[in-house]
C-alpha cells in the first residue's frame, strides 16, 4: 500500500487522512513521510488494517498461490481456505528462517563477548 492508496481509502470512508494520523500518534507529515519511504512501524500496520478492514496483505504486495494464480480478498469459501493453507506455509518458512537468524546472532554475541575477554 502506497500513500495514495491510504488517501484513496480515506476519501471512500469520508475519513481524513489528518483524523488517520492523530489516531495513529503521528503528524500527517510523519504519516505521509513513512508511506512514501515504505517505512511505516509495523505495529501502526494492524490499527490502519482494522480501521479500514483491510487485510495486512495489503501492505506486504499481492499473494500469488502456488499456481501461480494472483489471489485477490473476494475469493470464494475453496479460495480463501486455500489462501490460509497456504499464509500457514510461509509462516512455518519465516519462523524457520527467524530462528535460523537468531542462531547467527547467538553465535556473533558470543563471537564478540570472547573478543572482549581477550
Amino acid at each position: 500500500m502506497n500513500y495514495d492508496e491510504l488517501r484513496d481509502l480515506c476519501k471512500t470512508a469520508k475519513i481524513s487522512l489528518s483524523d488517520v494520523a492523530s489516531e495513529l500518534d503521528m503528524s500527517l507529515d510523519g504519516l505521509k513521510l513513512a508511506f512514501e519511504r515504505q517505512s511505516l512501524p509495523i505495529r501502526l500496520v494492524k490499527p490502519i488494517c482494522e480501521k479500514f478492514a483491510i487485510s495486512p496483505n495489503t501492505f506486504f504486495g499481492v499473494i500469488e498461490s502456488r499456481t501461480g494464480d494472483v489471489i485477490h480478498g473476494n475469493q470464494n469459501k475453496f479460495g480463501r481456505k486455500q489462501i490460509i493453507n497456504e499464509n500457514k506455509e510461509t509462516i512455518k518458512i519465516l519462523q524457520d528462517q527467524l530462528a535460523t537468524k537468531d542462531e547467527q546472532i547467538k553465535m556473533l554475541m558470543e563471537l564478540l563477548k570472547s573478543k572482549n575477554h581477550e
